[in-house]
């Protein structure tokens, strides 16, 4: 994944299952930029079926949110397809889309 930049308080990163299930973890590196600082911080998540999780959420309003890094682990005993979206409030967006094998 190259740099992603969420730029308002209504885009975000999400993750979803193909079936459903648990067990694909999510950790995602980010740093948030504002005029006056430079915060790192990180998210880690949990898969919840077919249902979207936030893996990177929305920045404060004024603020920059420059996504680094996004690491998934597939630790459930069988195939995991995953898809990760940016989202924006209406328009979803497939960043990346696989079938992750266990472990």
């Amino acid at each position: 994944m190259s740099v992603y930049v969420l730029t308002s308080t209504t885009q975000r990163i999400r993750m979803t299952l193909g079936a459903a299930g648990t067990g694909v973890k999510a950790v995602a590196n980010w740093a948030d930029n504002t005029a006056t600082t430079f915060t790192p911080g990180n998210t880690w998540s949990s898969s919840n079926g077919t249902t979207a999780v936030e893996i990177v959420p929305a920045p404060a309003a004024s603020t920059q949110r420059v996504v680094r890094s996004i690491m998934i682990y597939n630790g459930n005993g069988a195939n995991a397809v995953v898809t990760v979206e940016a989202f924006d409030g209406t328009n979803q967006f497939t960043m990346y889309s696989s079938t992750l094998g266990p472990g």
